[in-house]
């Protein structure tokens, strides 16, 4: 009898590895494999395919060159508040690159372009409320800050100037009007 049980149960072991070898290679011939950073259907799967990132493979956002300008102390000894010079930075490409180049303005310059003489009239605690853009004619409208906060005619004179020449750079502004909390500053 041990001999029979020894066959018996190296029989049901066999049927046991067996079906589950086919049953392991039945679910990936109908499934979604991760394979090279991407979905790839194999046999007939009965879910969708998955929406979430497979692998380690990411897209790399495309980015666009865009200015940002501020004053200058070495290329504007004098200073004339509406001077401004261009800093050229990356940002993702997006359907409102205007909108984002505000956002960097609102940053200031890098820790390298304050040592190149770079520096913001924009003060801390600016914000911008919204932007919209019709017909090329820009309406930024930004919190109170912006007047409150700049200094004299002078300063407010240089920060309108770094908001709009980072606006006009786009082919779709031609005219920036600057509101604050809704109120017209200017147009320009």
């Amino acid at each position: 009898m041990k001999k029979e049980n020894l066959i018996i149960l190296a029989l049901v072991a066999f049927v046991v590895v067996g079906g589950l070898i086919s049953f392991l290679r039945g679910y990936q011939k109908n499934a979604w494999i991760c394979e090279n950073g991407r979905w790839v259907k194999h046999g007939n799967p009965k879910t969708i395919m998955p929406d979430k990132a497979c692998g380690t493979a990411t897209v790399q956002p495309q980015m666009v060159e865009i200015s940002l300008y501020f004053n200058n102390s070495r290329f504007d000894k004098a200073y004339a508040c509406e001077k401004t010079a261009a800093v050229r930075r990356q940002v993702e490409d997006s359907s409102r690159p205007e909108e984002a180049a505000l956002l960097l303005l609102l940053v200031g310059p890098t820790a390298e372009e304050k040592t190149n003489g770079y520096f913001s009239s924009l003060v801390p605690g600016l914000a911008l409320n919204s932007l919209e853009i019709d017909n090329n004619i820009a309406r930024a409208d930004f919190n109170e800050v912006l007047k409150e906060k700049a200094e004299g005619s002078c300063g407010l004179v240089a920060a309108e100037s770094q908001i709009v020449q980072t606006l006009k750079q786009f082919s779709a502004v031609k005219k920036v009007v600057i509101t604050v909390a809704g109120k017209e500053l200017g147009s320009f």
